[in-house]
């Protein structure tokens, strides 16, 4: 059981740094647009059968409005207020501190498909939100581990993974190893032995949050992509509400380019440069990916080797490592920066940390901290970190 956990983690995740050019000093520490080329799949691991009933009283009741709202094409007011949907929305802004629920309210009254494109983005944004609190209730264990972990996985099966249809084309395989986290963190619970479900739900928690970034990042730049083409505003209306998926991970990595995003994302369809847009998320991620590299080997690590939560750190560093895989490839190539390299040696340090190989996991460590530091170079973070904030931009 533990190691078809371990296996599972493993090839969920994904991807971040091998051995390149001379980067930039690194501090001990604890996708290219729709026209690029995507990176290599994971191996597809065979999802164990679920046993969990797919079951969660709100979400089976938003579950007809919300394919009511995607049939929907414009030109009328939508069914939302006072629907199970809305409910669905102000459970998930208690649960999160956010205002979904007010934001969505505020622009109902545009029925135009623009209009229509950000309200449903937004909607289904809030149901994530609301997945990643019961993914991490149900890791953490501060509630009914399986009612949690459930209620996630409806949300991800009737709001969310639809969605990844979209993508399947330049990201192929990401919700099936969603959905493989899911279906053994499924197998972990039908048990009782708590170290397995720790080891499943711990991990499985990262790889699955971190997924849903993924995807809502291969959404928003696809959708960037289409509006700068057909100059078309409704595909630029999703994608400003695409970003709130993102927006919170710019924070405390990269304050700054929130603001930065959010002026590209004003501009006139055949205006907005997808470019200054993934780059200002990449300056994040890959900072967060950083910490990761090593974490599980440091004083700041939350386990020792071979425990859950040392698993569960690897399992986050490779799965934030795939959102910007794609960019990676492409201003390191020069290097000889190779992506199926990469994710082995990141599949060769979550098993070391799994298995408790302090020296396999230091060497495959050493490699990704130095290709996640020459990302970092490359996108011209001035010193390789996992923590500081980016400064705002000098004033003219």
């Amino acid at each position: 059981m533990l190691r078809a956990a371990l296996v599972l983690a493993l090839a969920l995740a994904g991807n971040a740094c091998n051995a390149p050019a001379p980067a930039p000093a690194a501090k001990p520490e604890a996708a290219k647009s729709a026209d690029k080329p995507s990176p290599p799949p994971a191996p597809a691991p065979t999802a164990p059968a679920p046993v969990t009933k797919l079951s969660d009283p709100l979400c089976d009741a938003a579950a007809e409005p919300l394919a009511a709202l995607r049939a929907h094409a414009g030109g009328a007011a939508i069914a939302y207020t006072g629907t199970p949907l809305q409910q669905w929305v102000i459970a998930s802004d208690a649960a999160t501190g956010r205002h979904d629920d007010a934001a969505i309210a505020a622009v109902l009254v545009d029925t135009s498909p623009a209009g229509l494109a950000y309200v449903r983005a937004r909607i289904e944004g809030s149901i994530a939100q609301w997945m990643r609190d019961k993914l991490k209730r149900a890791a953490e264990g501060t509630e009914g581990r399986e009612a949690a972990w459930t209620a996630a996985r409806c949300a991800w099966a009737v709001a969310l993974k639809p969605l990844a249809a979209e993508v399947a084309g330049t990201d192929p395989g990401l919700a099936e190893e969603v959905d493989a986290a899911f279906a053994a963190g499924d197998v972990a619970l039908a048990g009782s032995d708590a170290t397995a479900i720790d080891k499943a739900l711990l991990p499985g928690h990262e790889v699955i949050e971190k997924s849903w970034f993924r995807l809502a990042h291969r959404r928003l730049m696809a959708a960037l992509a289409e509006a700068k083409k057909n100059g078309d505003p409704v595909p630029l209306a999703r994608a400003r509400g695409v970003f709130e998926d993102l927006r919170d991970r710019l924070k405390d990595r990269n304050t700054p380019g929130i603001a930065v995003v959010d002026k590209e994302l004003a501009l006139a369809p055949d205006k907005v440069d997808a470019d200054v847009i993934e780059r200002e998320i990449a300056l994040a991620l890959v900072k967060r990916a950083r910490k990761y590299c090593d974490e599980a080997l440091t004083p700041a690590a939350k386990g020792p080797l071979g425990s859950a939560a040392a698993m569960a750190t690897a399992a986050e560093g490779t799965a934030y490592t795939r959102v910007v895989l794609p960019d990676m490839s492409e201003k390191l190539k020069s290097q000889g920066f190779d992506e199926a390299a990469h994710l082995q040696t990141w599949q060769a340090y979550s098993e070391a940390v799994a298995e408790g190989d302090a020296d396999e996991a230091k060497r495959a460590s050493a490699e990704l901290v130095q290709w996640n530091c020459a990302y970092q170079q490359a996108l011209k973070i001035r010193e390789c970190t996992s923590s500081a904030d980016e400064a705002p931009a000098a004033a003219n």
